[in-house]
C-alpha cells in the first residue's frame, strides 16, 4: 500500500498555496530527507554507476537561472516531471537527504528547484542548512546525545 503522504504531494501543495502552510511543507521536506527518500537529478548518459561521478564534471551544465538571475540545481520528484531536451540527458535516483548536503557544496548554485518543468517549488541554501541542522538535532535527540 502507497504512503498517502508523498514528497511530491508536498511540493504540489507549496505551489498551489504559496503563502500558506510553508512551515508544514518544510517539514514534510525533512521528514522526506531524514528517510533520504528517492529523488532524481539530471546525469549525462544512461550507464553512469552512480549520480556522484557523473555531476562530479558536469553540474554547471544543469544548473537553472530564473528570470531574476538566480541559479538553482533541478531536482525531480519522479522521472515523469522531466522533460527531456537532450537526448545525452537522463535521471539518476538520488537521496534526498544526500542531495540537500550536495547542493550546499555547490558554489554557483542558490538551491534547489523540485520540478522545474511543471509545478515547482524553490529552496534556497539559506533553508536547507537550517533544515539540515534541524534533521541533525532530531537524531541527535534521538539518540538522547
Amino acid at each position: 500500500m502507497k504512503s498517502s503522504l508523498s514528497l511530491e504531494k508536498a511540493i504540489d501543495h507549496a505551489f498551489a498555496n504559496p503563502k500558506k502552510n510553508i512551515f508544514d511543507t518544510y517539514s514534510c521536506i525533512s521528514f522526506f530527507a531524514m528517510k533520504n527518500e528517492t529523488v532524481f537529478v539530471p546525469v549525462y548518459g544512461s550507464t553512469a554507476s552512480t549520480w556522484e561521478l557523473s555531476l562530479k564534471e558536469n553540474a554547471q551544465d544543469f544548473l537553472l537561472t530564473d528570470m531574476d538571475g538566480t541559479i538553482w540545481f533541478p531536482v525531480f520528484t519522479d522521472s515523469s516531471k522531466f522533460t527531456k531536451t537532450d537526448n545525452s540527458i537522463h535521471l539518476m535516483p538520488a537521496g534526498l537527504r544526500t542531495i540537500l548536503v550536495y547542493v550546499c557544496s555547490l558554489n554557483h548554485a542558490n538551491g534547489l528547484v523540485f520540478n522545474p518543468y511543471s509545478l515547482q517549488m524553490l529552496l534556497p541554501k539559506k533553508i536547507i542548512k537550517i533544515l539540515l541542522q534541524a534533521i541533525l538535532q532530531t537524531e541527535l535527540d534521538l539518540l538522547d546525545i
